[in-house]
């Protein structure tokens, strides 16, 4: 029981992200190879779990379970030292995949997804990357009756059992869309595309469902952490650049 006055609408609760997540859905981040998709995950994990603006979007706080299937736990901690996140207990977890994780989204993980969301009441998932998870099956990324029945049927089913929102790092294929079958792109929620600009410069491109298409532009500070773009730090990146 609160008073009124300390009822907090800043924010809509069925938001993660205020104009970018809802909770319960897909979201897949997409980028090409060393574009800093990883950094800006941590980046949105760092916001959820301290309750700070994501780019300057309100956030629903929530703990997060980051699950790679390529940075070990010490990558990781390096990364954390370069962007200088930093996690309160019990609210940030990391599995990585080892001779002990498999990352079997029908085995090992099914059960730490459910610890997850029943013991510490986490309603946020990074999968990083998506086609590093063990689905069970062969996956054929290219099929679209795989993806759709061996991996986004999957999702699904966890996201609403468990009231999980999942966030999917991807690539991009050469022609700059996703890489793999369209059914991808058909069945997020909302997707995410990070484009280097070639010039010390970023685009957040985010198509979603539920909320108005945006174009973000991004410059990385000295701490590879992704701002929106203004006069200021856009001056100060080129004058760099130019040394």
């Amino acid at each position: 029981m609160i008073p009124i006055e300390q009822i907090n609408t800043d924010i809509k609760k069925d938001n993660i992200i205020d104009g970018i997540m809802k909770s319960n859905g897909l979201y897949c981040l997409v980028a090409e190879p060393k574009v800093g998709k990883s950094f800006l995950a941590l980046q949105i994990a760092n916001s959820l779990t301290n309750n700070k603006e994501f780019l300057g979007f309100k956030v629903n706080p929530t703990p997060i379970l980051y699950i790679s299937t390529e940075l070990s736990s010490l990558q990781l901690k390096e990364r954390l030292n370069i962007t200088g996140c930093e996690f309160s207990p019990n609210s940030f977890f990391f599995l990585e995949k080892d001779s002990e994780h498999k990352l079997c989204l029908t085995d090992d993980l099914k059960l730490d997804l459910k610890e997850f969301s029943e013991i510490y009441n986490g309603k946020f998932v990074i999968v990083d990357i998506m086609c590093g998870i063990d689905y069970g099956y062969e996956l054929d990324i290219n099929n679209y009756s795989d993806v759709m029945k061996k991996m986004f049927d999957k999702y699904r089913e966890l996201s609403k059992k468990y009231n999980l929102t999942f966030l999917l790092v991807h690539y991009l294929n050469k022609e700059g869309k996703t890489l793999g079958s369209t059914g991808i792109d058909g069945n997020m929620n909302g997707i995410l595309t990070l484009i280097n600009n070639k010039d010390n410069t970023y685009t957040l491109k985010i198509i979603n469902r539920d909320f108005e298409e945006q174009n973000l532009n991004l410059i990385k500070n000295d701490k590879l952490i992704f701002e929106i773009m203004n006069e200021d730090n856009t001056e100060l990146d080129f004058n760099i650049s130019a040394l």
